[in-house]
Formats: structure tokens, sequence, C-alpha cells
């Protein structure tokens, strides 16, 4: 599961990204650990004021926030950490949970008064909302990356922290198929392949010349003809969602323009 934390603001010496990777051996870093377990976590902040030290308390920067909104969607739950972020939150909290995505709020990690014991029962809370894939869910997803393998598909690596979209380039079966592991051009080592995401475009997103070239394929025969070989293969290269993979949540959609020059 993939956590954003939301925290008042950064201090250091360095402007930082709306949302962020923070140092494993920074103090809230690893308090949040111990909150979140396994799961993936970034930062944000409710500004993008950064302090020199950690006693300065910037005010919150809506327009800054804002743009932290539009990254949740890329996320499966947000943490909110301390009053401010809290304050902030509310604020937005109609668009925020339009949104659909699980809600948190927990004392700041540097707050004095957060014990371990507290941290164990926030980890409890949020184990409740983690979600397995399960056996079917991974089938799904390793058939609709086999038959995307041959075109240039981009996947999202925010599991592993990376920001840059990848492209697979090869799928490392084993006996077991749902332990198949995937290489991508953006990381060395082979990866679980169910911990990647690709971005596809919704069946709804097809131009009208799209569909015209689209049932142009589709015979009237029967059904099964329908989906023949040629069909799916003009919609893996037009990176359809014809799995409907994106409402269960294993792809994401892709942006307006990602495949436009393909």
């Amino acid at each position: 599961m993939r956590i954003l934390c939301i925290l008042q603001n950064a201090w250091g010496d360095r402007e930082l990204p709306i949302t962020f990777i923070p140092n494993p051996f920074n103090k809230s870093a690893k308090t949040i650990r111990k909150m979140v377990g396994d799961n993936f976590f970034m930062f944000s902040n409710t500004t993008d004021v950064v302090t020199k030290t950690s006693r300065e308390k910037p005010k919150p920067n809506y327009e800054h926030f804002e743009k932290v909104i539009k990254r949740i969607k890329y996320f499966d739950m947000v943490l909110v950490c301390g009053k401010q972020a809290e304050e902030t939150v509310n604020k937005y909290m109609t668009e925020i949970e339009s949104q659909g995505k699980p809600i948190m709020f927990v004392p700041h990690p540097a707050a004095r008064n957060l014990t371990n014991a507290k941290c164990e029962e926030i980890r409890e809370q949020i184990k409740k909302y983690e979600k397995s894939m399960t056996q079917e869910d991974k089938q799904l997803l390793l058939k609709d990356l086999c038959a995307r393998l041959p075109y240039i598909t981009y996947y999202d690596l925010s599991y592993y922290g990376h920001k840059t979209r990848a492209v697979l380039q090869e799928l490392i079966t084993t006996k077991d198929p749902l332990k198949s592991l995937v290489k991508v051009n953006t990381v060395v080592s082979p990866i679980p392949y169910e911990n990647i995401k690709p971005y596809l475009r919704p069946m709804s997103s097809m131009t009208e010349e799209e569909k015209n070239e689209y049932f142009g394929r589709i015979t009237t025969n029967s059904l099964i003809e329908t989906f023949s070989q040629r069909v799916i293969d003009w919609l893996n290269t037009h990176h359809f969602d014809y799995r409907g993979l994106i409402p269960m949540g294993l792809a994401l959609e892709a942006p307006e323009g990602m495949y436009k020059n393909e």
C-alpha cells in the first residue's frame, strides 16, 4: 500500500518537490515507519517553505497544497500528521474525500507525547486498510503484462519511490507464474511484477476517429470474433484498458497526451 503523509513543513537547506521520499534516518521518517510498517510512504507538506530550523512555523501555502491534493490519486491512503496538517486538510476535506482514499489523522511524528504504544495502535488501524492482491488479481495483471510486452507501455514504479515512468523490457517466469519478475529500464534488478502498475487509457476515452477504427475491426458474425487477435492487437497498440484494470486499482489512468506521439 502506498501512503501519502502530510506534515506541516520541511526544514533544512534545500528545496523539495511536492511529494518526496524522506531520508530514512530522519527522526520523523523513523517514527512514521513505526506507524506504517512495511508500506511504502512519501512526505508532503502544507507549505513549500523550507525553514532553516525546526522551530520555525510557516503558515500553510494553499496554492502549494492544492498541488498536493492532485497527487493524492497516486496513493492508497492519506496520513495527516499534526495540527496544522489537520487544519489544512479539513479546509479541503470535500475535495480530498471525493478521491475516495482513506484518511487518518495522527499526531505529528515529532510530538513529545507520541509513544511507541500509540504508534503501534496507529499501525493496527492502518492494517485494516491494507489490501493484498488476490490470486485472481495477480493472474489478471500477469495476463495483461504478457499481452503488452511487445508494445511500449509505461508503468508506475512509485511503490519503489521512482518518479520516472518505466518501460517493461522483460518478463522472467518461474515455476510458480505468480512469482514472476519483470525487468524495467529504470531499475537494475528484476522486481516482482505485482508491484508495478501500467498506465492505461479507459475505453471511454476513445476519440471518434478511434471508435470508427475500433468498430471497423469488429465483425458482427459472432461474439467470439469481437475480441479477435487483430482487435486485441489494436487495443494494446493504443493502450486501452479492455480488462477493466483501472477501476480494480491494478492500473492507473494514463495522463492525457502520454501516448500521443506513438
